[in-house]
């Protein structure tokens, strides 16, 4: 099971390919318990372009992407073209299924003949079930607790932001307006101190918890500790920008100045999740770094 969260796969798709592949990945999208829902470490967030699941009190984020099989009810999921380790995915009925071969290839040869064989039909687990792993994953409504609180928040906005993410790489014109709506939960337009708040709170755990270099589980109180300090941060970036006073602050105030004129959008917006992930991970280290050196001032 958790390999095949590792294994992605990018093709050049035809428009046809590309809308079944749209259908398709919004079939498989959701939070998925392998075994039992009540037990965080058996849970998984597929997404669009990422999947997301706990580990040993970490938060583990990794990019992926899904594309169909032409012929095949079976999606094919990989990291790359050199990816060791494809993986095969498909939703029958309420269940996810996910499937990956036993026996990962070792030369650059073996692996662009598995590629080819899954990629064909001509390895498939319904063929050849002994030479596949196979695990089962049903819906499951949320992180049970404690996980739930000190993920739950963290894992919406990962949600939405994957989402905006995959939206903008076929539908750039409202890029900015979908990433911006990430933030704005009342949905007003306009984020006030608390949304600021919440986006900084995430960010925090994002940045203190990926399990990215074998980070401990003290990261999660160090995020979780850091947070105390994030309205503080907020109303500062809040009060930079909000040239009307109105206490909130809207999506002109923060882009009207940094486009250009006559701004229209992109064709299309190529975003990872992973540079996403990198960057708030980056900004919040440095962030509670700066926190407890303040700390350390009072």
């Amino acid at each position: 099971m958790r390999a095949s969260l590792i294994h992605f796969a990018v093709f050049f798709l035809t428009a046809a390919a590309a809308t079944s592949s749209a259908h398709a990945q919004q079939s498989v999208v959701g939070l998925w318990g392998f075994y039992d829902c009540e037990i965080a470490q058996e849970i998984e967030f597929q997404g669009y372009t990422l999947a997301a699941f706990t580990n040993d009190g970490v938060l583990e984020i990794l990019p992926q992407e899904i594309s169909p099989i032409e012929g095949s009810s079976w999606l094919f999921v990989r990291t790359d073209e050199d990816d060791d380790a494809p993986s095969l995915m498909r939703l029958e009925d309420d269940v996810l299924v996910q499937a990956w071969p036993r026996a990962e290839p070792s030369t650059s040869e073996d692996i662009a003949a598995l590629h080819k064989a899954l990629a064909s039909g001509e390895l498939e687990p319904e063929a050849s079930p002994g030479d596949f792993q196979i695990h089962r994953g049903t819906p499951c409504a949320g992180l049970p607790f404690p996980h739930s609180f000190l993920f739950g928040e963290t894992l919406s906005i990962l949600r939405d932001l994957d989402l905006a993410v995959w939206q903008c790489r076929s539908d750039g014109a409202d890029c900015l307006s979908k990433v911006f709506s990430v933030a704005d939960v009342s949905a007003n337009g306009a984020l006030s101190i608390a949304e600021i708040s919440r986006v900084i709170r995430a960010s925090l755990v994002i940045g203190m918890t990926v399990d990215t270099d074998g980070r401990s589980r003290n990261d999660v109180r160090t995020a979780v500790n850091a947070t105390g300090i994030a309205p503080l941060a907020a109303a500062t970036f809040l009060y930079s920008f909000d040239y009307d006073t109105s206490g909130d602050l809207s999506f002109d105030e923060l882009f009207s100045e940094r486009l250009p004129a006559h701004f229209e959008g992109f064709d299309t917006v190529d975003l990872s999740i992973e540079d996403w992930v990198d960057a708030i991970s980056a900004g919040a280290r440095a962030f509670a770094q700066a926190s407890s050196a303040f700390q350390l001032r009072q």
